[in-house]
C-alpha cells in the first residue's frame, strides 16, 4: 500500500511539474499581426481567435497548452512570450475627412512619440492606470484619460483630432495625394489606403490591374479598403506584380503590389 501512494505521489508531482513548464503563456503583438493566418493553422488546439476589437488574433488562455508552436509559425515575430507588458496603440484620424494625421505627436504620460506617416502610434507600457495627449499643427490638442491597462493586455485607441479654425483642410494639404499598400508584398490580402490633397468625387473606384492591362478587381474606395486577393470571379489570383489604381477627377493615383504565394 505504502508503495502504491508514493508512485501516486510521484506521478502526481512529476504532472504538475511538465503541467507547469507546458503551461507558458503567449501573446500576440497587436502591431505586428498582419492577420496572415499562419499561426491559425498551426495551433493543435484552435486557441487563436480573432478579435474585431483589437483588429488582430489573440490567444485564448483557455485552451493554449503552451506547445509553442504558434511561437515557430508566425513569419513577423509578432507572437511572443508574456512578460506582463501591454500594448497602447491606434491611428490619429481628421473629424472632418476620416483621412489619417502624419506626423501627429501623442504622449502618454511621460513618453512620447510621433506617429508614422499613416498616423499610427504605438506604445509598450506596464499594468496600470494612464493619461494620453494628442497634438498636430493644425488641429486642436485631444486628451483622454483614466485608460485602463492590465497585464499583457492588447488595447486600440484611435484618436480623432478636430481642424482648428480656418485649418479645415486635411494636415498634409501641402503635399501630394499618396497611395499605400501594406503588407507590400503580400500573402494574405492587403490593405490599400488613400490620402488626397483634395477630393473631387464622392464615389471613389479602387482598380486592381495585372501587368497585360487587365482589370482583374474593382471595389469602393474609402480611406482604407481591404483586398483579399481574390479577383471579380471570386477566384484567387496568381503570384504576380499587380497595380492598384484610384482616379480622383483627373488625378490618377497608382500602386505596384506584389502577391506572393
Amino acid at each position: 500500500m505504502r508503495r502504491y501512494f508514493t508512485i501516486l505521489l510521484g506521478v502526481l508531482i512529476f504532472s504538475t511539474l511538465i503541467y507547469g513548464i507546458s503551461r507558458i503563456t503567449y501573446q500576440v503583438n497587436p502591431v505586428g499581426c498582419t492577420l496572415c493566418g499562419s499561426c491559425i493553422s498551426s495551433c493543435p488546439n484552435n486557441a487563436i481567435v480573432a478579435d474585431d476589437e483589437i483588429g488582430c488574433f489573440r490567444i485564448d488562455q483557455s485552451l493554449c497548452d503552451g506547445c509553442g508552436t504558434c511561437l515557430g509559425s508566425c513569419p513577423r515575430n509578432a507572437i511572443y512570450v508574456a512578460d506582463g507588458r501591454s500594448f497602447l496603440f491606434g491611428r490619429v484620424t481628421n473629424s472632418e475627412t476620416n483621412f489619417y494625421i502624419g506626423y501627429a505627436t501623442v504622449q502618454v504620460d511621460t513618453l512620447s512619440v510621433t506617429c508614422d506617416r499613416f498616423g499610427n502610434y504605438f506604445f509598450t507600457l506596464n499594468e496600470g492606470i494612464y493619461t494620453l495627449n494628442c497634438s498636430a499643427d493644425g488641429f486642436q490638442s485631444v486628451q483622454h484619460s483614466d485608460i485602463a491597462l492590465a497585464s499583457d493586455d492588447a488595447y486600440r485607441l484611435n484618436i480623432v483630432l478636430t481642424p482648428s479654425t480656418g485649418n479645415s483642410t486635411n494636415a498634409v494639404g501641402s503635399q501630394a495625394s499618396k497611395l499605400n499598400c501594406y503588407p507590400n508584398p503580400s500573402y494574405n490580402g492587403t490593405n490599400i489606403e488613400i490620402q488626397l490633397k483634395e477630393k473631387v468625387t464622392d464615389n471613389l473606384e479602387l482598380e486592381i490591374f495585372n501587368l497585360l492591362g487587365k482589370r482583374v478587381r474593382s471595389l469602393p474606395m474609402e480611406s482604407t479598403v481591404f483586398w483579399d486577393g481574390l479577383d471579380s470571379k471570386g477566384e484567387q489570383v496568381p503570384s504576380g506584380v499587380y497595380i492598384c489604381s484610384v482616379r480622383n477627377g483627373s488625378e490618377v493615383l497608382k500602386k505596384k503590389l506584389i502577391i506572393m504565394k
